[in-house]
């Protein structure tokens, strides 16, 4: 800088700090500079560098340079690098001239450090939210550097597929410390930029890659592949072996894995088996307190081939108001780890979920369905099964649906002339064609009408083996 001053003084002072975060000191450190006239020049208290000004002491503000000088770049200086400090530094100089009279000043410093780099192979994918509800509402990923050294990002980038854009790649001159974390958001809605790729992460299952491009060539650092993922539970690398699983979000800090609790509690909660428009589907329950790992199991609608659908690896089903998944039942697996490789009969069928080796978790068996109307468990998890003229796939069986818990929808129940909240019309043969209100809605007959029953056209003797 240059700078008008008094006469009154011969001398020039300055102080700036700056930061080294590098949890190693540096091998090597130089200064480069202008000074107009002389300068002293200090760091941490210890001078460093001295030019053309007297090698006697004291110096003071009335101490004059040796020579006058142009302004320009001198240098470089070497100095001890363990005089640089890990984290708050102060560099301190002061410029003299060589003429009092002189009524100008110019000074410029540049301070380069070499320091010695880990390997970009040490770099690890370490955290990813894919379904991130919470106030800000963009999914992230969190990439940690294990070793000691800093390693350089420039030449590496962040794809969700190999075989297609879009991918993002880390600006030049990016480097992420020893033991240091890194944030990029995955937000779809906000055009790329320094930290956030563009393009956004599936929450019913993706893939991850950090990949080093060089050469015009990409290999792969680290990656992941993950299935279902619930709402603000992350999946991330925990406990002493490192694996993946489900964690509490802690970006940018230490991975805290998340409690997991028993999947055989697990149960089958409502179904829709024809659908007039769309796919059928199913709905998977978790009572309890803590998320589950479905990771594994087998879905099938066949007891004596139980291995039809596996859940793909690390998938998740939330607790609380995140309890429920909605499974697709088209066999279009390409479409989504929501996905599965079967379809549910319309006039009766089985769903089952078993374990890994096979043992049957949960399992249900209905008969033929009323269009367009899905059939569940009430209350969520329970053991009565009603029919819903209105479906919540993903959502409670009991959000506004059942307020009396008779077993019979709120909405039919209003449409028919019953009331949503009173428990005893369930038992009551509104139209005396001896089928109960709850036994007209379940069989979709109607209960003001009682020429509207069931007729029964043929039987038909079934024999089936089922191993449990």
């Amino acid at each position: 800088s240059t700078q008008s001053r008094s006469s009154a003084a011969s001398d020039v002072y300055k102080r700036q700090q700056f930061d080294y975060d590098v949890l190693i000191a540096p091998r090597s450190a130089v200064l480069h500079f202008i000074a107009d006239d002389g300068a002293i020049i200090y760091l941490n208290d210890q001078e460093i560098a001295r030019v053309r000004m007297p090698n006697t002491s004291p110096i003071n503000f009335l101490t004059q340079a040796l020579e006058n000088t142009d302004s320009d770049w001198e240098g470089p200086f070497p100095f001890d690098p363990s005089l640089i400090r890990a984290g708050t530094n102060v560099v301190a100089i002061e410029v003299h001239q060589s003429d009092p009279a002189s009524n100008d000043v110019a000074f410029g410093l540049s301070l380069d450090m070499t320091v010695d780099a880990g390997r970009i192979d040490d770099v690890i994918l370490s955290e990813a939210l894919a379904d991130n509800r919470s106030m800000n509402g963009t999914d992230w990923v969190e990439i940690f550097n294990p070793s000691l050294l800093p390693v350089d990002l420039s030449q590496t980038s962040l794809t969700d597929s190999l075989s297609r854009t879009p991918s993002w790649s880390f600006p030049p001159n990016t480097y992420i410390t020893g033991f240091g974390r890194q944030v990029i958001h995955f937000n779809p809605n906000s055009p790329p930029s320094n930290d956030n790729t563009g393009f956004g992460l599936s929450a019913s299952g993706d893939a991850l890659y950090l990949i080093e491009d060089q050469d015009n060539a990409a290999r792969i650092i680290d990656s992941i592949t993950f299935g279902l993922q619930t709402p603000n539970i992350s999946l991330a690398r925990v406990g002493p072996d490192q694996h993946w699983g489900p964690a509490i979000p802690t970006q940018g800090s230490d991975n805290l894995e998340a409690a997991v609790g028993d999947v055989t509690s697990i149960r089958i909660n409502e179904w829709l088996a024809r659908a007039s428009q769309g796919p059928d589907w199913f709905e998977i329950y978790n009572p309890g307190s803590d998320v589950v790992d479905l990771s594994g199991l087998f879905l099938s609608d066949d007891f004596l081939s139980p291995f039809k659908h596996q859940v793909r690896k690390h998938s998740f089903l939330g607790a609380g108001q995140h309890a429920w998944r909605q499974f697709i039942a088209d066999s279009q697996l390409e479409d989504g780890a929501d996905h599965v490789a079967f379809k549910l009969g319309g006039s009766g069928d089985n769903i089952a979920v078993f374990t890994a080796e096979g043992g049957i978790i949960d399992f249900v068996t209905f008969g033929p369905q009323a269009s367009d109307q899905s059939e569940g468990l009430q209350p969520d998890g329970g053991t009565r099964i009603s029919r819903f003229a209105t479906s919540s796939p993903g959502l409670s069986n009991q959000t506004e649906q059942d307020r009396d818990l008779d077993g019979m929808e709120d909405e039919w129940e209003r449409v028919n002339g019953l009331d949503p909240n009173d428990p005893t019309d369930a038992a009551i043969d509104s139209d005396d064609d001896e089928l109960t209100n709850i036994e007209e809605f379940l069989l979709g007959t109607d209960p003001r009408s009682e020429t509207s029953g069931l007729r029964i056209d043929r039987i038909e003797h079934l024999l089936s083996l089922i191993h449990i």
